[in-house]
């Protein structure tokens, strides 16, 4: 019976527990949309890390991306690679989920002053455990297929989105995996013309659905330039859920040329929380630079990190 208790709780727990709820929307982007990849017309290399501490277990989690704009197919392209761990101090066994997604999205001028993205995603995820403590009672490494897509429209001021997760609704030991539904809004505020003096606001919202498991996260917030540092305030609300708790996250980082730095620490907000800490967030972007922007195509509006 016990061996049983735990292999359902393993199984259960890439579902259940884990979601990627990035602090800085920038480095996460392509998670949130994949018609991101490309929009911004800059090829953009993004590394992120976020760690926290919960009441039995640490957990943690990492991912490296890429995306840039070809000319001569008029589309983005991009890959997302992401890594979340943790480990269990009650159990006693590790947990990893790595993922690797390809994405393809190309650019139409629907107007003078706006683009559309349509795009598609396909990716491969992998779940891994070890235990020395149950070596014989864990199941083995599971890897299954990911097809997604999202839809993007912007002008130089302002972005909204759509993308859905899981749309192949894959099988993993006879559970299926949810479809995700996520929504994306934001824009900038200030004169951008006047270089690294501008004083630039960026409010965006995020509404991110798992449908299967009524599962909610509402982000929103503000962003800020102010010549080259960055100052943030976001606000996460996971819908009064007890297993992912409430956070307001403080971000501080600076923007010097074409990188970009920046560090987040979210505080735990929610009263029924119990053994949970903080997270910690750190973030590099890096912009490579072009020597003449396409003709005809309208770059994504700059985002605060």
């Amino acid at each position: 019976m016990k061996t049983k208790i735990i292999i359902f709780y393993l199984l259960f727990c890439p579902i259940a527990l884990f979601s990627q709820d990035f602090s800085h929307i920038s480095s996460g982007r392509l998670f949130y949309n994949s018609s991101f990849a490309g929009a911004s017309i800059e090829p953009k290399l993004a590394i992120d890390y976020q760690g926290q501490g919960l009441n039995n277990y640490t957990a943690s989690q990492a991912h490296v991306s890429y995306d840039q704009y070809i000319r001569q197919i008029r589309s983005g392209l991009g890959f997302y690679i992401s890594d979340i761990w943790f480990k269990d101090n009650f159990i006693g066994y590790n947990y990893s989920h790595i993922s690797y997604y390809g994405i393809f999205s190309p650019s139409i001028n629907v107007a003078k002053k706006f683009m559309l993205k349509p795009s598609i995603y396909f990716g491969s995820n992998t779940d891994k455990y070890d235990s020395p403590a149950y070596p014989y009672q864990l199941p083995d490494p599971i890897t299954y297929k990911e097809i997604g897509g999202g839809l993007l429209v912007y002008s130089f001021d302002m972005y909204a989105g759509i993308s859905f997760r899981n749309m192949n609704k894959a099988k993993v030991n006879s559970n299926t995996i949810p479809v995700e539904m996520i929504l994306n809004f934001g824009g900038v505020i200030g004169k951008k013309d006047i270089g690294s003096k501008a004083v630039l606001i960026f409010p965006f919202l995020v509404y991110d659905e798992i449908s299967k498991y009524d599962e909610k996260l509402i982000k929103f917030g503000l962003d800020s330039r102010i010549h080259s540092f960055l100052l943030g305030i976001h606000m996460n609300t996971f819908g009064g859920s007890i297993n992912s708790p409430d956070y307001m996250s403080a971000l501080i980082g600076f923007n010097l040329r074409h990188l970009r730095f920046a560090y987040s620490y979210d505080f735990v907000t929610s009263k029924t929380s119990v053994g949970t800490s903080g997270k910690h967030e750190v973030s590099l972007v890096w912009s490579f630079k072009l020597k003449n922007v396409p003709a005809n195509v309208i770059p994504l509006p700059e985002m605060g990190f």
